[in-house]
């Protein structure tokens, strides 16, 4: 885990769109509705096996202010 200075932050919120205009581009834009729910079923068990506790599960999700 790491934590973020205010200015590193700032950085990962500027450049969020352009991250996730990427990943749609190279990883989901070809891949069927089944695919993406396959994909999503694969990263949950691998998540959980890493993570049993799921202690990462929420974090970074809060919004800050």
């Amino acid at each position: 885990m790491a934590v973020l200075t205010d200015a590193g932050w700032e950085k990962v919120v500027e450049t969020a769109p352009g991250h996730v205009e990427n990943v749609r581009t190279l990883i989901f834009d070809d891949l069927t509705d089944a695919q993406v729910t396959e994909l999503r079923q694969i990263t949950q068990k691998i998540s959980s096996r890493l993570d049993p506790e799921h202690k990462l599960r929420s974090f970074g999700r809060t919004a800050r202010t």
